[in-house]
């Protein structure tokens, strides 16, 4: 009984302890994807861009993804702007010159030219990081808000999702009794029998028959 008990137990606290480790898994992937990932369209600090030309040749190849994140911009970095004129356009170039006030000078890698536009830092959406080759097609679903979106509803339903009943065979079983279970139906008081004794029958003193031998 003891040992069953024991069991059940830590069966409980076994799934217990997963059940804590994957919540505590889950935070630490949305944490890391909202820190890392999360992009700049939707009040993060990460920012996208697909590569298209051949200015920044050999260093970005037309097809490439840049990740780029917020900071303080210096000379010689690779930044993504937003050029004057075009709000909707980014452009990845190095920093040649200029300041971060009066403007940076930019230009591309394969280029012999500087950029027509001069950015200052609140033109600068951030720093490129890291390059994933050929992989274009990726931030596209990256910066979609329905993943985003699907991404977070997951999450949360994941979090509030009831935890499932406990299996009824694996209940701690009560403990039996000692006593002897009562029969069904009424209970009928029985006395215990006595065994019955037959007296051999004896003969009256006068009747005895005496027999006399010669």
């Amino acid at each position: 009984m003891n040992r069953e008990t024991t069991d059940t137990g830590s069966l409980s606290g076994g799934r217990r302890y997963l059940s804590f480790a994957g919540h505590l898994a889950l935070w630490l992937v949305v944490a890391f994807n909202f820190y890392f990932l999360w992009p700049s369209t939707l009040g993060g600090s990460s920012t996208f861009v697909i590569v298209a030309g051949h200015s920044m040749e050999p260093t970005y190849a037309s097809g490439d993804i840049v990740v780029a994140r917020k900071g303080v911009p210096e000379v010689g970095d690779i930044v993504v702007y937003i050029p004057d004129g075009y709000p909707h356009s980014r452009v990845v170039h190095q920093i040649v010159g200029g300041d971060g006030v009066t403007g940076w000078d930019m230009k591309g890698s394969n280029n012999s030219w500087l950029d027509p536009w001069t950015p200052t830092n609140a033109d600068v959406v951030g720093i490129v990081h890291t390059r994933i080759p050929n992989a274009g097609f990726v931030t596209s679903i990256l910066l979609s808000p329905l993943l985003w979106a699907g991404v977070i509803f997951v999450a949360i339903g994941l979090l509030v999702w009831p935890e499932p009943a406990p299996d009824p065979a694996e209940a701690e079983p009560a403990e039996a009794s000692d006593a002897p279970d009562a029969p069904d139906g009424p209970s009928v008081d029985r006395a215990p029998r006595r065994a019955r004794v037959s007296a051999a029958p004896t003969r009256p003193r006068g009747s005895e028959t005496r027999v006399r031998v010669r």
